[in-house]
């Protein structure tokens, strides 16, 4: 579905997370992508359907990237066009191993509501997340695979590098066998039980694109309590 064509439906909290790729440090950073306005679509609908919170979620580049010839970054650029509509906002930069999650995940929120949004909205840090902790294994390291580069090791007893949507993580040793798509998605904290649908890429790409859901129901629960004060 093109999002440009969606027609919105009431709801109370709306989440969105705007295509990161020409954002994303890793990437090209292109200020012209035209996914980079994609936001704008997001306060379309909140214009139109006027819901009580909105939670937005992007990688930490988009706080230091500007369209090309302006001065404010895209991340003041959504803060501003969701105060334009009538919204506080609150936004963090959030490491996502200090809240249970077991990899590196550096990610920038909004979460922005008709009444004023307290500071306290975003969870407080917690345990780390270890990656023993959401799956067994005998190996005692994890390695990236990077593409004609050094492979960097992570201890299992730690967290592991940022889960992508190429997925090129394996356990340490003579075969070093990559990680199936259900261990990707354990490191992305899904259930056990869940079911994806699609092809292997199409699943990479879901699981690598998805905010982690043990963190995602924490900053729900927050945001709940607020909204129900």
């Amino acid at each position: 579905m093109d999002v440009r064509r969606y027609e919105p439906v009431k709801a109370d909290v709306i989440t969105a997370g705007p295509p990161c790729q020409g954002y994303a440090v890793g990437g090209r950073r292109d200020p012209n992508d035209s996914r980079n306005r994609l936001y704008e679509e997001i306060i379309r609908i909140a214009h139109t359907i006027r819901p009580r919170a909105i939670v937005i979620e992007n990688v930490l580049g988009a706080a230091t990237l500007c369209p090309q010839g302006r001065r404010h970054t895209f991340a003041q650029k959504i803060s501003r066009a969701l105060r334009g509509i009538g919204y506080s906002v609150r936004s963090a930069k959030l490491d996502l191993r200090d809240h249970g999650v077991p990899q590196t995940r550096r990610r920038l929120f909004f979460v922005a509501g008709l009444d004023a949004v307290p500071r306290n909205v975003f969870p407080n840090p917690g345990t780390p997340g270890v990656i023993t902790d959401w799956m067994p294994t005998t190996a005692t390291n994890l390695v990236r695979l990077d593409r004609g580069g050094p492979r960097r090791t992570y201890p299992v007893t730690g967290a592991a590098p940022t889960v992508d949507t190429e997925g090129r993580l394996a356990w340490a040793g003579k075969t070093c066998e990559q990680l199936t798509l259900h261990e990707l998605a354990r490191l992305q904290t899904f259930p056990a039980d869940w079911y994806f649908h699609g092809t292997a890429k199409s699943v990479r790409r879901q699981i690598g694109n998805a905010v982690p859901p043990f963190f995602a129901a924490k900053l729900a629960m927050e945001i709940r309590a607020w909204l129900e004060k």
